[in-house]
């Protein structure tokens, strides 16, 4: 009884502790297409509690014919909130003129991200990649992983869902 009563006023005498979250990182390694198996690459989101964020990856191609090529990213934050990276790319193929090889970087500032910061910290990702440049399709794949969705806001690439509020285009 009196370790109890010691342990809890050394608890009451602690400083209260708040660990804050410096950074989200959601990696897809490796990205496959489910119809395409020589088309194969990587793909990571990073986020920052000012908003900055970076969206970076590759796609190779290893057969001979080319393609294009769509890789989304849905962050779903716990209120709802969904943040879509998009990429729209092309990689050609061995027989055929053009880069076998398709890498991009996006970066920048979104004051959407600062603002839903807290909804974002420890929410989980969904990621789909087709050889299309149409997106609804991979939208409505992840959507369905998601469940409710109250507003989509794409951070990086086309507008997808009418509720979205902005983003770099």
């Amino acid at each position: 009884m009196k370790n109890n009563l010691l342990i809890a006023l050394i608890m009451l005498a602690l400083p209260s502790v708040t660990l804050a979250i410096e950074k989200y990182e959601a990696t897809w390694n490796p990205v496959t297409f489910s119809r395409e198996p020589l088309l194969i690459g990587s793909a990571s989101v990073l986020m920052w509690p000012n908003g900055t964020y970076q969206f970076v990856g590759g796609i190779y191609n290893s057969s001979a014919n080319s393609y294009d090529n769509a890789v989304m990213f849905a962050i779903s934050g716990r209120n709802g909130y969904v943040l879509t990276f998009t990429h729209i790319g092309h990689v050609g193929g061995y027989l055929e003129s053009g880069s076998q090889t398709d890498y991009w970087t996006h970066s920048g500032k979104s004051d959407y991200i600062a603002t839903h910061w807290n909804d974002i910290v420890g929410s989980g990702w969904h990621a789909a990649a087709h050889t299309t440049l149409d997106t609804l399709p991979l939208w409505r794949e992840l959507q369905s992983g998601i469940g409710n969705v109250r507003e989509v806001y794409s951070v990086v690439g086309p507008i997808l869902d009418p509720i979205r509020t902005g983003g770099e285009n």
